[in-house]
């Protein structure tokens, strides 16, 4: 059975915890996009590849969420590599950041003493928002190569998905 032109995404609570520590939970994740060129004709390894190889992709046209007080929005695009590993690259704007990076330093992700240099040094990065003048800070979200990153961080290695 053929799989629908369209995807939408919506996760409620996405917890992620790594080495026993304490758990992030992203609060909301919504995202819709649309097949583009090909559509994969099955969730299966062989249609997947000749989806992959006939230059298919998922256009995310707009993606949400939030995380502590953080807010993120995105667009972009994404697909599959020849090992079925998740690859593609969004435009993601993240909104009131200062709170995302004081729940990381609670968790032990970021050390707590770095903080204020971690802040003063996204300040620098961001720009004003047209409407409201509030600081965004405007990274890629790139997977590729097995890898995704946010700007020049590293945030997790991708798996092949079958």
């Amino acid at each position: 059975r053929p799989l629908a032109d369209s995807v939408t995404l919506e996760i409620s609570a996405l917890t992620y915890s790594e080495n026993d520590g304490a758990p992030l939970l992203v609060e909301e994740i919504a995202a819709v996009g649309a097949f583009t060129r090909a559509r994969p004709a099955a969730a299966t390894r062989e249609a997947l590849l000749a989806w992959t190889n006939a230059g298919g992709r998922i256009e995310i046209e707009n993606a949400r969420g939030r995380f502590e007080e953080a807010r993120f929005a995105a667009q972009g695009w994404l697909g599959l590599d020849s090992a079925l590993r998740p690859t593609g690259r969004t435009d993601l704007d993240l909104r009131n950041y200062s709170a995302a990076l004081r729940a990381l330093a609670a968790r032990g992700l970021l050390e707590i003493e770095n903080l204020p240099m971690v802040e003063i040094g996204l300040a620098w990065l961001a720009v004003p928002d047209a409407k409201t003048g509030a600081a965004v800070l405007k990274l890629p979200l790139v997977a590729e190569n097995g890898t995704l990153s946010l700007g020049p961080i590293t945030l997790a290695t991708l798996e092949p998905l079958l």
